[in-house]
């Protein structure tokens, strides 16, 4: 699997019995639906998207149960939308600044988000454009970041409706 670059359309779709998925380092791409529906006995809770992967399928891991999912900057442009719709991710983990796409955790009930960037990623619906509603539609749920940038994520666009809910990591 080491030569693996891409992992094809609806390739692991509705695999019930999956006890554990690391992606090869050198991954570029999971095509749509790749791991949608990973079954209700599957063991996988986390998914560490490797830095090399640039495309993320739409609905590539709908329905799954992976609970915490590690992001990477290769993939601000193109993560398809609703990647983890209706999954059961709760927490969150930007690496480097990757940039979600406006739907990827739809109906997630994310309860952590760490942005490991000392730059805030970009959280607005439609990339740049301030007027647009936060990828995050909870605001109450607690975001951790680097010390020296809460106050660079609180004035930032997307970031500033949590408000008092940033925190530095650790803390």
């Amino acid at each position: 699997c080491e030569n693996l670059k891409a992992i094809p359309d609806k390739c692991f779709s509705s695999c019930n019995r999956v006890t554990s998925l690391k992606l090869p380092d050198n991954l570029e791409s999971i095509g749509q639906d790749a791991f949608n529906k990973l079954g209700s006995n599957s063991e996988v809770e986390s998914l560490i998207l490797p830095a090399s992967l640039t495309s993320l399928g739409y609905r590539s891991f709908e329905s799954s149960k992976i609970k915490t999912v590690t992001l990477y900057s290769n993939l601000k442009s193109s993560i398809n939308t609703e990647a983890f719709h209706s999954g059961t991710v709760t927490n969150v983990i930007f690496e480097d600044g990757s940039n979600p796409a406006n739907t990827m955790f739809w109906q997630c009930g994310i309860t952590t988000i760490t942005s490991k960037s000392a730059t805030p990623p970009d959280l607005c619906l439609e990339s740049g454009n301030p007027t647009y509603e936060s990828v995050f539609l909870n605001h109450s749920i607690p975001v951790y970041v680097p010390a020296a940038s809460v106050s660079t994520y609180k004035d930032a666009n997307g970031w500033k409706d949590f408000g008092d809910n940033i925190k530095a990591i650790g803390q």
